[in-house]
C-alpha cells in the first residue's frame, strides 16, 4: 500500500504503529523492573495497553480514519 510515497494515510499508520511497538517495549521494561522491585506481580497487566492501543488502531484504519491514538498519537511530531 506504502509503495507511492506520497500516500499519506498508510505513513500516518506506519508511525502510530511504530509509537506502539516502541510504547511496548518501554512498558515491558519498566513493567518487569517494577515487578523485581516491588513483587507485585499484577503490574504484568500494565503489557496489554500496546494490545488495545493496536486493536484501536487497526479499527480507524479499517474505517478509514486518520485519527491519532490516545495519549502516544500526537508524540513525536506526528499529525
Amino acid at each position: 500500500m506504502n509503495k507511492d510515497k506520497n500516500n499519506e494515510f498508510a505513513k500516518f499508520h506506519i508511525g502510530q504503529s511504530l509509537r506502539i511497538f516502541i510504547l511496548g517495549i518501554i512498558i515491558s521494561i519498566a513493567t518487569y523492573v517494577l515487578v523485581l522491585a516491588t513483587g507485585i506481580g499484577f503490574l504484568s497487566f500494565l503489557g496489554y495497553i500496546p494490545l488495545l492501543l493496536m486493536v484501536l488502531g487497526v479499527i480507524n484504519a479499517v474505517n478509514g480514519k486518520a485519527e491519532p491514538l490516545p495519549v502516544i498519537g500526537t508524540m513525536g511530531g506526528g499529525k
